[in-house]
């Protein structure tokens, strides 16, 4: 049997404990493996716990437990790892969610000063269209303009302002980054804007 399965068999009867101080001393790559085995099952269930979303949780995971290898000599745990963990996975999803919550924020904001922001409701048969006045555009007349958008501009919009979906949804959705999904959506927004004022799209 060789040094590393002679390792690998001991890190399996060690507690969390006596795992934290064998990596945090020897950086032996078994120990945090092991660490992984037992915990990666719970550290996701949380992730999409918070999140909500299968893919965002799966990076999360990963994220978390690459960020255990500075963590662990830096911090060493050495009482109720388990804890310890679960308040690492809760802080990264917190901060997670309030970066998406910042970027949703601020693409919105980018329209405070557009004479028509782009907030859609079904109302008695129409797609309202929030603007001063309250101006109200025509369902038909909405979906041309619509139409006449690019492809991603339209389903940037779609999915940001009908599904409700989050930057990180769109671009998993539509495979491309997210400073591309927040770029379609400000165009659309700005063509839209043209075209029901009687412009054309540029």
């Amino acid at each position: 049997m060789s040094i590393f399965s002679n390792k690998r068999s001991s890190a399996k009867d060690m507690t969390d404990e006596e795992l934290v101080v064998a990596y945090s001393d020897s950086k032996g790559e078994v120990y945090l493996a092991e660490l992984y085995n037992r915990y990666s099952h719970l550290v996701y269930g949380s992730c999409l716990k918070y999140l909500k979303n299968v893919s965002e949780a799966q990076d999360a995971t990963m994220d978390i437990f690459e960020a255990l290898v500075e963590k662990i000599p830096k911090h060493r745990p050495s009482k109720a790892f388990r804890y310890w963990l679960y308040s690492l996975t809760k802080n990264e999803c917190f901060s997670r969610l309030r970066k998406d919550k910042k970027e949703r924020t601020s693409s919105l904001s980018d329209t405070e000063n557009e004479e028509i922001t782009f907030g859609f409701v079904e109302n008695e048969g129409f797609l309202r269209l929030n603007a001063k006045g309250n101006k109200k555009i025509g369902e038909e007349e909405l979906e041309n303009a619509m139409d006449a958008l690019r492809a991603e501009q339209r389903d940037c919009i779609k999915l940001f302002y009908l599904d409700r979906k989050s930057y990180l949804e769109i671009t998993d959705i539509l495979g491309m980054p997210a400073k591309m999904v927040k770029s379609h959506i400000q165009n659309g927004k700005r063509n839209l804007k043209k075209m029901l004022q009687g412009n054309t799209t540029t």
